[in-house]
């Protein structure tokens, strides 16, 4: 089976969104990517939301950029260097990922979760944000480094479930992508109301946090497209 990206995944009982395939430059080992909270250190199994396949289960986190990895391989799974820039439940196009970007001021970007769904109006306002981020099975704390973007337009992009999701700048007239980071969480001061669709009590944000793809690919030795 090839392990979806972009899909709903179920760590135990939570909701959160598959990123990027990655590949390890070590031992080619392939590899989903999730967000680092949305592991449970008493449950390493991911499955998938859709199918309720069992995807892999999580054999490391870079806890600073909030990313753990999946490894599909070990599962009998496989994964290819693309994305699906949609959500849920709804038309997406899958693109193959052709490379990576450092995230910079003022560059716009798309990010695509599962529940929000895809927002391309998304603007890096700044490369030095921080916050602390809490795994809620084990209660352990640890603070994640990344970038704050929001929309320009005030666009609908964060909510729960969306964590872990892609980060992408299109390429080559739109039909391809490079990697640009992993969406981490919502920041509570661009609150906007939510769609229909994505349920109701839930909170959105037109701004959050983006952990950058370059520093995870260097830093944890893996590739987003080969």
């Amino acid at each position: 089976m090839q392990a979806p990206t972009n899909d709903p995944h179920y760590p135990g009982g939570a909701k959160c969104t598959s990123g990027f395939p990655a590949k390890s430059n070590v031992n080619g080992a392939i590899y989903v990517t999730v967000a680092a909270h949305c592991y449970d250190p008493y449950d390493t199994r991911m499955w998938s939301g859709t199918s309720g396949i069992y995807i892999g289960h999580v054999t490391s986190l870079s806890l600073s950029n909030d990313v753990g990895f999946v490894k599909v391989s070990d599962a009998g799974n496989s994964a290819v260097p693309e994305i699906y820039d949609g959500g849920y439940g709804n038309d997406s196009s899958l693109k193959n990922v052709v490379g990576y970007e450092t995230l910079t001021p003022n560059h716009q970007i798309c990010v695509s979760g599962s529940y929000t769904r895809l927002a391309c109006s998304m603007v890096v306002l700044n490369v030095n944000q921080q916050f602390n981020a809490v795994n809620p099975y084990s209660g352990a704390g640890y603070t994640v480094h990344g970038a704050l973007v929001a929309s320009a337009t005030g666009q609908v992009a964060f909510t729960g479930g969306d964590s872990g999701g892609a980060a992408f700048a299109n390429t080559n007239g739109n039909t391809q992508a490079l990697g640009a980071g992993f969406m981490s969480a919502g920041y509570s001061p661009y609150t906007v109301a939510c769609p229909s669709w994505v349920g109701a009590g839930a909170v959105c944000a037109s701004a959050g946090l983006v952990t950058p793809a370059a520093n995870i690919a260097s830093g944890n030795n893996v590739a987003f497209t080969w």
